[in-house]
Parts: structure tokens; C-alpha cells; sequence
């Protein structure tokens, strides 16, 4: 259907098209991978979610398909490293999209993530006060983040309070000490010493470099 996607090899024993139940005629947009990389990360897909995704009409994978496909039809894609670099972009948002898709099953870590959203502004907010909040032991929460995201959950919240700084870095011309103050960090060097030691560059170095991507 309109919106759902699939990952599999070609050649390969498998099955698609368009449903029994279609009315309407759609646009049918597929991107062949090779190399051992994409093998790997695709792999790591299937693995963890399946092969077959309904990410919706309205998502951004979507979106990134056709961009690519439209361009490579329309003959602007061909520099092969920046195709390269905007499949591994397309990669890295699938499994993004899924990974958050995973986080929303659980009644606790959606209300979790929900408190993050609307609490990581506030300097003092840690796991403690999530956990408390959520009316169970600090390890629980660790426990379900790790299980779901890799990460705990005091990390999750750093990940999140970094990636509020960097959309702030890259949408104004804030100080470093109204931005830190904004994104839940106590001073701005502290907001520095945190976005060098994930990103690997200062937030000044960050905001002369609009090309990186920290998402």
C-alpha cells in the first residue's frame, strides 16, 4: 500500500506489488544498495525490525525516496560519493523512524520520552526526577531504555538535550549561554564540553560547518 516500504535482496525468493484491494494507481519508487556497508546496515535493519515497514504517506522516508529517485532520474545525481552519502542518510533515517516506532509501544517509555520532551529544558531534570515521576525505581527505567535504545536513560536525555542545542545553533544567533540555559544545560561550557566530547567539534566550530549533520 501507499506509504509502506520493504527491504530484501535482489534476486531473491520473495513477492510485491500492488495490493488486490487497489483502486487508484500509485507511484512505486525502489532503491538498489550494494557493498558490503549497505549489506551490513541493512542487516542490521532486518534484524532488529523485519523487512517489511508501514512508515505512512506523510514521513520523511518517503520524502527522502523520492528526492533521490526523482534527481537520479532527472540525471543531478551524479557524483557518486554524494550518493553515497544520501543513501547512508537514508539508512540512518529508517532506522531512526523505527527505532522511535519501537519506543511508542511501551505505555512506559512513551510517557518516559513525553517527559523528556517537555522537561530536558530544566537544568535539574535527571533520571531521578523521570523516574520518580513515573512512579517507578530509577534501575526500571534504565533497564527499559537500554533494552529499547541501547543507551540509558540519563544518556538518552543528553542525546536529546544535544540535538535541541545543535537545532538551536543552526536556527540562530544566540549566545552559547542563552542556548545552554534553553537546552538544559547548566553553563555553556558545560553545553561545550558535552557537544565536543559526541560530535567532536566545539558548538562555535559546529555553527562554521553547515554541513554536518549530528542527527
Amino acid at each position: 500500500r501507499p506509504g509502506m516500504a520493504f527491504l530484501d535482496r535482489i534476486p531473491g525468493d520473495f513477492e510485491y506489488g500492488y495490493p488486490p484491494e487497489a483502486t487508484e494507481p500509485y507511484e512505486q519508487v525502489y532503491i538498489c544498495l550494494t557493498g558490503m556497508t549497505a549489506e551490513q546496515m541493512c542487516q542490521q535493519v532486518v534484524s532488529q525490525y523485519g523487512n517489511i515497514f508501514d512508515f505512512g504517506q506523510d514521513s520523511t522516508i518517503r520524502t527522502m525516496m523520492l528526492s533521490i529517485a526523482h534527481q537520479h532520474a532527472a540525471g543531478t545525481l551524479k557524483d557518486r560519493y554524494l550518493i553515497s552519502g544520501r543513501l547512508y542518510q537514508l539508512l540512518m533515517a529508517i532506522l531512526s523512524t523505527l527505532k522511535s516506532a519501537q519506543l511508542t509501544t511501551s505505555p512506559l517509555l512513551r510517557n518516559a520520552i513525553m517527559m523528556i520532551e517537555t522537561q530536558a529544558s530544566n537544568a535539574q531534570f535527571n533520571v531521578t526526577c523521570l523516574a520518580a515521576a513515573l512512579n517507578c525505581s530509577r534501575e526500571h527505567v534504565t533497564r527499559q531504555f537500554r533494552a529499547a535504545t541501547g543507551v540509558s536513560a540519563s544518556d538518552y536525555i543528553m542525546q536529546y538535550r544535544l540535538s535541541t542545542a545543535a537545532r538551536m545553533l543552526r536556527r540562530s544567533d544566540d549566545k552559547l549561554t542563552v542556548i545552554a540555559a534553553q537546552s538544559g544545560f547548566a553553563s555553556a561550557n558545560y553545553l561545550c564540553r558535552a557537544f565536543r566530547k559526541r560530535y567532536g567539534i566545539t558548538p562555535a566550530q559546529f555553527r562554521r560547518t553547515p554541513w554536518m549533520v549530528t542527527e
